[in-house]
């Protein structure tokens, strides 16, 4: 691109959307390394497979960021007033959509996961990992397509809008349906407990929140690659895509941590992670001839009934029989 003035047009549609892009890339890293730090204290002895996926989600972050970290020093310092160095893509064609994807991956499968375990079904979760799959693609596609481009107005191009759009599209699809099926599985498990059910007010506005956050910055990432002018817009988001989604499946894993007013507690026992299907309705409908297992001890100074600890509907605190224990039939 030999014409100053059309060099110039070029540059100012790229240049600006990126730094943007690499200060909130920064930022978000930072609120993503709280996080782990957080789970790291509340969750020391965690499930192997949770703490592999944490940690793993977490290493790729940091290459990520070091390899954007680099991209920005050559672009803004080491290349500073030399238009030929703010053009050259470097290794923004494996950092941003290659990178990016695998996190993508990785987070929607841990969530149709959850989504088969909430639901019980099989094909809901086989929705999830369609369009997951979907989306990968089309971030391998596009980080192919970039890596043989000469600069970065190559990524302006119509094939890389294509594969852009997949990659997105399919991100936003795939959130939204996350969203919903979560939202609806978990507001149909109703515990008649008000602790219980606040807690379960918890996830659902966590869930909603989370997925909405994700899949509103995906469309939005969408149609900045849409516009008619093909600026270089969507180079601000699709930069940070990844560290959302990061930081929002470690909101999850937190969220397991409950204040209470004798300090913070955490649910190891059961994880509000990895659900177990049951068929509450059915449970409901048992317990009305299901024997009600009450442990009382009674002295001539107190009569003492078990405690109104505070706890979550993911635990199992069905009071231990011991032999002065008595049941009462129900009617």
């Amino acid at each position: 691109m030999s014409d100053p003035q059309e060099l110039a047009k070029a540059l100012l549609k790229v240049s600006g959307p990126l730094l943007i892009g690499h200060l909130l890339n920064w930022g978000l890293f930072g609120v993503l390394s709280v996080q782990v730090y957080i789970y790291h204290l509340a969750f020391p002895n965690d499930h192997i497979r949770n703490k592999a996926l944490s940690y793993s989600v977490y290493v790729l972050e940091i290459v990520q960021t070091m390899m954007l970290t680099q991209s920005a020093f050559h672009a803004f310092a080491e290349g500073f007033g030399n238009v030929e160095y703010m053009m050259e893509v470097g290794n923004l064609w494996f950092s941003v959509p290659i990178l990016s994807g695998m996190i993508f991956f990785i987070t929607q499968m841990f969530y149709a996961y959850r989504v088969h375990r909430l639901s019980g079904s099989s094909i809901l979760a086989g929705v999830v990992i369609f369009f997951a799959l979907v989306s990968f693609a089309g971030a391998i596609a596009t980080g192919a397509l970039s890596r043989h481009v000469g600069d970065l107005t190559g990524l302006l191009s119509k094939n890389t809008f294509i594969t852009l759009g997949i990659w997105n599209g399919g991100n936003a699809v795939c959130d939204a349906i996350i969203a919903i099926c979560m939202t609806v599985s978990i507001s149909r498990r109703s515990t008649g407990l008000p602790q219980s059910q606040a807690l379960v007010n918890k996830i659902i506005r966590l869930t909603v929140e989370t997925g909405s956050l994700t899949a509103a910055v995906a469309i939005l990432n969408l149609i900045l690659i849409l516009l008619p002018d093909h600026a270089g817009y969507f180079l601000a988001p699709i930069g940070i895509l990844g560290k959302l989604y990061s930081t929002s499946m470690m909101s999850v894993f937190n969220s397991r941590i409950v204040f209470s007013d004798g300090g913070i507690k955490t649910l190891t026992s059961a994880s509000a992670v990895d659900l177990p299907r049951t068929n509450w309705r059915a449970e409901q409908r048992g317990s009305a001839n299901r024997p009600v297992r009450v442990a009382v001890k009674v002295t001539q100074e107190q009569l003492s009934f078990p405690s109104n600890e505070q706890t979550s509907f993911w635990e199992d605190k069905t009071p231990v029989r011991r032999a002065d224990s008595f049941q009462l039939p129900t009617r």
